[in-house]
Parts: structure tokens; sequence; C-alpha cells
């Protein structure tokens, strides 16, 4: 496993780089308690499309050897994965079901049973946080295509 400390750098230095895609989405990224010890982050932002609220949590515990762990939360209770914390673009089983998401694994949702960790960040545009911010966010903000607002 990856020592706590070099993933700790290694989403350091994303974050800062994903500074130009946190405003342009107008992002509101709570790393207070991202350390050594709890290598997890929080992002809120708001569809442009309904002004729908979503929180996003990232884990990054293996982080760059393993995709981190990406969950939406209940904006009112704070509660992790259910379904009406997700938006209508994300697959139906409350999960982003992207390479980028530990969660999409066997190991947890078994969403993608065959899938391996390795080369999880081959996929050009989802491949560091900005990337994956990117990709959530710009889903929850797409007029025309596949968002409807919150899964209820």
């Amino acid at each position: 496993m990856v020592p706590a400390e070099v993933s700790l750098h290694h989403v350091q230095v994303e974050l800062q780089r994903a500074k130009p895609i946190i405003e342009l989405f107008g992002l509101d990224v709570d790393a207070s308690m991202l350390t050594e010890a709890d290598l997890s982050i929080r992002v809120t932002g708001a569809s442009r499309v309904d002004e729908e609220e979503y929180v996003v949590e990232m884990n990054f515990d293996g982080y760059r050897a393993i995709p981190p762990f990406v969950e939406f939360l209940d904006p009112e209770t704070g509660e992790a994965g259910t379904l009406s914390a997700y938006p209508t673009c994300f697959h139906k089983h409350p999960c982003i079901c992207a390479r980028f998401n530990r969660k999409t694994y066997r190991e947890h949702s078994g969403l993608h049973k065959k899938w391996q960790f390795s080369g999880w960040a081959s996929n050009p545009g989802t491949e560091d946080i900005g990337g994956m911010l990117n990709h959530i966010f710009a889903s929850i903000n797409n007029h025309f295509g596949t968002y409807k607002g919150r899964r209820r």
C-alpha cells in the first residue's frame, strides 16, 4: 500500500492544479480534514440547471496506486451513498460509475467485477483530481444531456 504521506502529497499537488476547474464550477473544497490520518476532502457545488446542491466526498487512501473512493453525501443529513444524494446523470445504483471511483470496482459495489485497479488513471481527462471534479460537475451542469435533477 502507498504510504499516507505519499498519498497526501499527491492530493495536495493535484488540488493546486485543479484550481481552474474548482473556480469554473464555483466549487467549495473542504480539505480541512485532509491529513495523513484522514485522506478525505468534501466538495460542494450546485447545478446551474436547477441550483440543486451536491456534496461529494473523496477518500484518497492508497492514492495513486488505487483510485479514490468517491461518494455523494445527502446535503441535508450528511448520509453517504443514498439514492437521493445522487443526481440523475449517474448510474441508477448509487455510484459514480467510472474507473476513477474505487466504489465501482468488485472490492466495493461489485458493479464491475472484472475491472482491475491497475491502469485506473489511463482514461484521458479523469487521471487526476481536477479531471475527476470536471467529469462530476460537468455532468451535473449538463443542460442538454442526462441531468434531470436529484434522484428521488
